[in-house]
């Protein structure tokens, strides 16, 4: 049997993924995607987890997958009912990449959800953390990923220092996320990190009298858990002007104009007594 430990055994030296398996059985919760090994229902939990607490998630799934339960379905319906399924979700641009590649799958797959990793990051909307996600929870394979919470417990585990949004830190915190990744039980691996994040190595109040990795973690060594991963820099916020104009005509009835697909776009018009 292979190790636990990660592949390169130099940087992860100190990393024991076996403690951190056997908090996870203990303590895993039990959500609904993590009941199936479909590619395509792991993908769309993914998308939905996308800068969206779990808890609202939990509330869509499994209603989305009863009305879209395959590449195919989702393909063939209007964007405006996959929209209108997504309301209140936020961030719709998820929603259309969701349509585009539905469209993708079914036209160039056979409607099977691939399987290789450079035909996944081919897909609209996914990128290296979602796609190794999804292959390793969905099919098994070994697969390192990068959300938001294993940011935060590598970058605490490690020490390592910046913002993980900048160019190094992400390159570092990619290269801790390879070698710590194990070579068998790789689902569990991913999906104990990710519940570590957001349970116990929260961003602020860290529960670490209760973190499985906390004998290992140079941040809680350091008695500075909370000053990793650093914040994003702070930039001045833009201030900008505009003139809004409502049209309405002499029934009571209003003017409106369907916004673009992405971005902003501000519209000026010419408004004539009707």
């Amino acid at each position: 049997m292979a190790s636990l430990h990660g592949v390169n055994g130099i940087e992860d030296a100190a990393f024991d993924g076996q403690r951190l398996l056997d908090w996870y059985q203990d303590h895993h919760r039990d959500l609904p995607w993590r009941r199936t090994q479909d590619p395509y229902a792991v993908w769309v939990a993914e998308i939905m987890l996308q800068q969206t607490r779990v808890e609202t998630v939990v509330q869509y799934y499994e209603r989305f997958l009863g009305r879209f339960p395959s590449a195919e379905t989702l393909a063939a319906a209007p964007l405006s009912d996959i929209l209108k399924a997504w309301e209140g979700l936020g961030y719709y641009a998820r929603a259309r990449n969701l349509h585009r590649t539905a469209r993708v799958v079914v036209a160039e797959h056979g409607g099977a959800f691939p399987r290789e990793l450079g035909q996944v990051l081919a897909l609209p909307g996914i990128g290296r953390s979602t796609a190794g996600a999804i292959l390793s929870l969905a099919c098994g394979q070994r697969h390192p990923i990068l959300d938001g919470n294993v940011k935060r417990v590598l970058a605490r585990c490690f020490a390592v220092p910046g913002w993980p949004g900048s160019g190094a830190v992400l390159d570092r915190l990619w290269s801790l996320s390879e070698s710590c990744t194990p070579e068998q039980r790789v689902a569990e691996y991913n999906q104990a990190m990710m519940d570590l994040g957001a349970t116990l190595c929260t961003r602020s109040r860290p529960a670490c009298g209760r973190c499985p990795l906390a004998e290992m973690c140079e941040a809680l060594a350091r008695g500075e858990p909370t000053a990793y991963p650093e914040p994003k820099p702070r930039k001045p916020i833009p201030v900008r002007e505009t003139r809004m104009l409502a049209v309405q005509n002499r029934t009571g009835e209003i003017l409106l104009e369907r916004r673009p697909p992405a971005g902003v776009c501000w519209v000026r018009r010419t408004c004539f007594q009707m």
